[in-house]
């Protein structure tokens, strides 16, 4: 079974939906029985509390990432919003990097920023546009286009990852629990899985 390897999300900008990817991708997987660690940075992050801490390892500010880490280890890791030393060893060392963004002017003034940053350590990069609105689809891809031609996938806004840190579960599993959220949720865990099927090179 392929697996992600060593996958970094990233953002100069916050409030992107970082966390919310992590989270989404990683509970997905647990739901198909392929447990990916996840490791953050991130002081503030909830990711602890929703994977568990047997899962989620959050690194302190005066500690760094562990070495043994690879490339080809399957691990996410949710980078905070800032490039320091141990940021640059992450992405050096990274199988892919995901850069997510919205579609607001800041956002992608962000998503411009961090890409320019990103592919100076690894050009392994996907975008991912989160949360923006089909009238805004085409902008959005032809503006980026202009100047990049990663791979870039959407996730459409829904309640669901706000549901994913209430609930503790994955998309499929609140779906398969909750019957009348099979229609609201369907096409973005369709999403999702497109994510994961790239990350997996399938």
């Amino acid at each position: 079974m392929s697996g992600i390897g060593m996958t970094t999300i990233f953002s100069l900008k916050g409030g992107v939906g970082k966390t919310s990817l992590s989270s989404a991708i990683a509970l997905e997987m647990e739901f198909e029985k392929e447990e990916i660690p996840i490791i953050t940075n991130d002081p503030i992050s909830p990711l602890e509390s929703v994977m568990g801490k047997n899962r989620a390892l959050l690194i302190p500010p005066d500690e760094k990432f562990p070495p043994s880490l690879k490339t080809d280890d399957d691990v996410l890791i949710d980078l905070g919003g800032f490039v320091d030393e141990r940021s640059i060893e992450i992405l050096e060392k990274s199988k892919q990097v995901i850069v997510p963004t919205l579609g607001s002017y800041l956002s992608l003034a962000g998503l411009v920023g961090t890409l320019e940053e990103v592919k100076k350590f690894n050009n392994e990069i996907t975008i991912v546009l989160n949360r923006v609105e089909k009238k805004e689809l085409d902008k959005v891809i032809e503006f980026i286009r202009d100047s990049y031609d990663y791979p870039i996938f959407k996730l459409k806004t829904s309640k669901c990852f706000e549901n994913i840190h209430y609930q503790k579960k994955s998309i499929s599993q609140m779906m398969t629990e909750e019957p009348l959220m099979k229609r609201a949720y369907k096409e973005v865990q369709a999403q999702v899985w497109e994510i994961i099927n790239h990350l997996k090179g399938v």
